[in-house]
């Protein structure tokens, strides 16, 4: 299984360890991501593949 690059720990996360959150924006929806290691917050998942 691939996994992702925490930008804020290095360390590499499995797809279904990642901790997704959606909230309602003006313009929309908003999603940010979660690294359960360090708990480091990020936006765009594409770019740590």
């Amino acid at each position: 299984m691939p996994t992702l690059a925490c930008p804020n720990c290095d360390r590499g996360i499995a797809r279904d360890e990642l901790r997704a959150r959606t909230v309602p924006q003006p313009s929309g929806f908003g999603t940010n991501y979660r690294c359960p290691f360090c708990r480091g917050n990020f936006e765009n998942v594409a770019e740590l593949l």
